[in-house]
C-alpha cells in the first residue's frame, strides 16, 4: 500500500517535470555563412554583422578572416534578416540581400557571400 503511494507520487512527480519542461522549452535556430575577402591588408580586422530585416537592428558580430565560415544562433522562428560585412581600413561596407532564416536549411547549406571584393575603388 504505502509502496503504491510512493510510485504514484513519483509518476506524478515526473509527469509534472516533463510537462513543465515541455511548456518552457526554448528553441534556436543556427545558418552558417561562408565567403572571402578580396585584398584584406594583413592586421586589418573585419566583422560579419547580422540584422533584423523589420527594425535594421544590429543584432550580433563575428569577427572574420579573409576566408571565413562562421555560425550564427538565432531563435527558431522563421524570420527576415540580412548580413553586413565591415572591415577596418575601409570606408564603406557591404550589403547582403536578405535571407528568411530560423530552419535549419541555411546550416545544412551556409550561405555563400562569395568573393567580397565589391568595396569602393581606392578604399583600401
Amino acid at each position: 500500500m504505502l509502496r503504491t503511494r510512493i510510485m504514484k507520487l513519483v509518476l506524478m512527480f515526473l509527469l509534472s517535470f516533463q510537462v513543465g519542461c515541455a511548456l518552457l522549452t526554448v528553441s534556436d535556430s543556427a545558418f552558417r555563412v561562408k565567403g572571402k575577402i578580396d585584398n584584406l591588408n594583413s592586421g586589418n580586422q573585419c566583422t560579419l554583422n547580422l540584422h533584423h530585416v523589420g527594425n535594421g537592428k544590429l543584432l550580433t558580430s563575428k569577427y572574420i578572416t579573409d576566408d571565413f565560415q562562421v555560425t550564427f544562433i538565432i531563435p527558431a522562428k522563421k524570420d527576415d534578416y540580412y548580413l553586413t560585412v565591415e572591415c577596418e581600413g575601409r570606408k564603406n561596407m557591404l550589403r547582403s540581400d536578405n535571407y528568411q532564416l530560423g530552419s535549419i536549411d541555411h546550416y545544412k547549406n551556409p550561405i555563400d557571400l562569395g568573393v567580397i571584393d565589391n568595396f569602393l575603388p581606392g578604399d583600401k
